[in-house]
């Protein structure tokens, strides 16, 4: 476990398998994509050994295990990696941030969502009948951006509408809202 006062690297991509575990303990079968090695791992501890010494700003360390598979008896070999770090919290400070966010003000954008969506844990939920538009949720989105930047950081926001000439052209009429 990383010490409290170090900032060290941690798996990137999806760190939650919730949803993939409810979706199985619902009968259903996820899609095969819905299941992420770094999502698996970061759900489980893995020992990487004892702290070494070292002035470098990230240092691997590492441990190896032996085990038996549970049901094929074969010996199984693993070697674990990890990183120390010498830089400590106090020292951290995040670069500035030039964003520019693309919102698609649309016609579409104007309707609801579908009859479900997924929550900030992953959990599949029925959408209510009164609930917000898309744009309407990306509009809240950028805001609550608004609430992580610093003094010193700058946000652009370029609003995106498909000309309606195009939209006939590429969709035809039900693309046309």
């Amino acid at each position: 476990m990383a010490s409290p006062e170090t900032v060290g690297p941690a798996a990137g991509g999806a760190k939650d398998l919730a949803n993939f575990r409810e979706n199985v303990a619902n009968g259903y079968t996820p899609q095969p994509a819905a299941i992420s090695d770094e999502g698996l791992f970061y759900d489980y501890h893995f020992e990487t050994g004892t702290r070494t010494e070292s002035d470098a700003l990230f240092a691997p360390r590492y441990a190896a295990a032996v085990s038996d598979h549970p049901i094929s008896g074969e010996t199984e070999r693993y070697l674990s990696v990890g990183l120390d770090s010498t830089l400590s919290v106090d020292e951290f400070e995040r670069p500035r941030l030039n964003l520019v966010a693309v919102l698609d003000v649309s016609g579409s954008m104007d309707s609801a969502f579908d009859a479900y969506y997924y929550d900030e844990h992953g959990r599949k939920c029925e959408a209510e009948d009164d609930a917000a538009t898309k744009l309407d949720a990306a509009t809240q989105s950028l805001c609550a951006l608004t609430e992580q930047l610093h003094a010193e950081d700058r946000l652009g926001v370029v609003l995106y509408r498909l000309p309606l000439y195009l939209a006939q052209t590429i969709g035809g009429p039900e693309l046309c809202r």
